[in-house]
């Protein structure tokens, strides 16, 4: 615990960018019975992602990576348990990005051949004065 204290007064922000090519790890028994009710894809792809999410965060906390207090529910943000900081993951189709900090945090992860409608995105989740400036730009 005094590792995990000692990292989170620093403040720092760690990233993490994880090709999805490489095996896959140990995950919790409680994650194990999540993957069953899952179909094939979800269920690798949630396998993958909480398998680095432990082995990354395992480092820092130096910790076990089934030790490391990840709650993970399928279709929810993953989450950390009280003082161990916040998480965000993000998928494309050949990467995983895992971000940890002190602080609350969000990040996303598109490949730069992916077509977005950027205009929806803005109308969904800006308010309405970022959505008159983005309304200018193509």
């Amino acid at each position: 615990m005094r590792a995990i204290l000692k990292v989170l007064t620093k403040n720092y922000t760690y990233v993490w960018f994880i090709p999805n090519n490489l095996p896959l790890l140990k995950i919790s028994s409680e994650e194990e019975n999540f993957c069953k009710l899952l179909n094939r894809e979800k269920s690798i792809q949630y396998r993958y992602s909480r398998g680095y999410i432990r082995e990354v965060l395992s480092k820092l906390f130096h910790l076990d990576p089934i030790a490391v207090p990840l709650k993970a529910i399928p279709g929810k943000p993953p989450e950390l348990l009280r003082n161990y900081g916040y998480l965000s993951i993000s998928h494309c189709e050949d990467k995983l990005l895992i971000a940890w900090s002190a602080k609350r945090i969000g990040i996303d992860i598109e490949r730069i051949d992916r077509s977005i409608e950027a205009k929806k995105i803005s109308q969904r989740f800006y308010n309405e004065k970022d959505k008159l400036y983005l309304s200018n730009i193509d």
